[in-house]
């Protein structure tokens, strides 16, 4: 089976979490000779990055129900019917053979009005625990597909498959090694918060880094910060002539990760695939206010192997993560090998398994229509 000559239409976006596997996925299908369509929210960063990758993208105008005020949440109800509707229209100009639900602001309208007009339709959930709203559109969709098999169990049963989170086709794999280095050279440090950076790592990290320049210890930096924090973060580095590159966005992930010794990040669901893939040692500092807790519940599988480790936000001070990275800095056979055992999670065919079960739906539909 392959996807040639078929349709797929792509729902969701709003954050990197939920596009870039969705990217991945349409790059495996197109490679199969299928067509893709992304139907997203109007001002989420898929309307950048979509069309900026050669793909046609359609937006909805569409809010969120989780993590906003109580007027927000009423007006995004109110406006779902709209919604909807639009989504419908597009569908039935599109006539996709397959709708794929990947979390985000237009994720469910799409869903909901692929289900309206007997579209096989599918949920990705990226997450170890789902959220709410997957878990409701759950009891409709044809099939889920998850990117850790703990999420299989808030389905009902036989309705999900674990395949893992997509990562980009830009990362080679096998992923090479990490830079050779001994105790007395630099540490190449990757520091970076999800879509949107993180303040706690501003706060805490320049600082432990400026106290270990000082007790002889050196460091490379990569380090994403917000807008409003990147002079706050790169002053300090300047000042003290350690070699820093502080950035709200880095597009070249696949580099960060190739010179990188040690990571410390937010334990998203791409990142914890992207860290598996690439083999990095990894400190992970789950955002302690998502839904669920799912953040830490993400950051499990990885620390249990051995893959990483996880501090929680509370405990990430200065005086711990001075200990932390004195003890990493002079332990670079330790990093290899947590990072070595961190590729024993790695999903490199998680794209094509999505892509395999999203046919596999497609044939099942078209057997049962025939019976």
């Amino acid at each position: 089976m392959t996807p040639s000559g078929k349709r797929l239409v792509l729902a969701g976006g709003g954050t990197g979490g939920h596009l870039f596997p969705a990217l991945a996925v349409a790059d495996a299908w197109e490679a199969g000779g299928g067509e893709t369509l992304f139907i997203g929210a109007e001002g989420g960063m898929e309307c950048r990055l979509v069309p900026g990758r050669g793909k046609r993208l359609i937006t909805l105008q569409v809010g969120r129900l989780q993590g906003k005020g109580i007027w927000t949440r009423i007006q995004t109800l109110l406006g779902l019917p709209a919604a909807i509707r639009a989504a419908r229209q597009h569908l039935q100009a599109y006539a996709p053979h397959a709708v794929l639900g990947m979390g985000g602001y237009a994720s469910a309208p799409t869903v909901l009005a692929a289900r309206l007009l007997k579209i096989p339709t599918l949920l990705h959930e990226q997450n170890a625990i789902p959220g709410l709203t997957n878990r409701r559109l759950g009891r409709l969709a044809n099939r889920v597909l998850t990117g850790f098999e703990q999420a299989t169990g808030f389905f009902p049963a036989g309705q999900a498959i674990a395949t893992g989170n997509p990562v980009g086709r830009d990362f080679p794999h096998p992923f090479p090694e990490p830079p050779f280095r001994t105790p007395d050279m630099p540490l190449n440090l990757l520091i970076f918060g999800g879509s949107q950076g993180a303040h706690i790592f501003t706060a805490v990290v320049p600082e432990v880094i400026l106290q270990l320049h000082q007790q002889g210890l050196h460091f490379r930096i990569r380090q994403q910060a917000r807008p409003e924090d990147l002079e706050k973060v790169r002053r300090p580095y300047q000042q003290a002539g350690i070699p820093a590159e502080v950035e709200p966005f880095f597009a070249d992930m696949v580099t960060a990760y190739r010179e990188a010794h040690l990571v410390i990040a937010r334990s998203g669901a791409s990142s914890m695939a992207e860290l598996a893939l690439t083999g990095r040692a990894a400190l992970l500092v789950p955002y302690p206010f998502a839904a669920d807790d799912h953040q830490r519940a993400n950051a499990h599988p990885l620390t249990a192997a051995g893959g990483a480790w996880t501090c929680l936000q509370p405990e990430f001070t200065v005086p711990w993560l001075l200990a932390f990275l004195k003890a990493r800095h002079q332990d670079p056979a330790g990093l290899l090998a947590t990072g070595n055992l961190a590729r024993t999670l790695a999903k490199p065919r998680a794209a094509a398994e999505m892509v395999t079960a999203i046919l596999q739906l497609l044939a099942d539909e078209r057997d049962s229509s025939h019976v």
